[in-house]
């Protein structure tokens, strides 16, 4: 099985500096490539599709120690596009930033 290329977008990467805690940040980029290079597929509970877009966006859900956090993502093909890492009391107001 082939790996898919992971892609940033800039407001992930700004949502990934925001975070103080450089353990938590270690933790939240290597679930994402564990979970996500390999098989982006959706797979509830971790992985699922989130309803009410014309095209697909997708939810990982990663659990720290301090915080759970929800990664939005699309792909295409054999490429991963990483659109938002936040904190899940963030994740609504981020869904509905995402449809605009």
């Amino acid at each position: 099985m082939s790996s898919f290329q992971l892609e940033y977008y800039s407001k992930a990467e700004k949502d990934l500096e925001k975070l103080r805690d450089a353990k938590e940040v270690i933790v939240i980029l290597d679930q994402i490539q564990r979970h996500l290079e390999k098989k982006p597929f959706p797979y509830p509970p971790l992985k699922k599709r989130i309803q009410g877009f014309s095209w697909p966006l997708f939810r990982l859900r990663i659990d720290t120690k301090k915080e759970s956090y929800r990664v939005f993502y699309i792909f295409k093909e054999l490429k991963i596009t990483i659109l938002r890492i936040v904190k899940k009391k963030d994740a609504d107001k981020t869904i509905r930033s995402l449809r605009k």
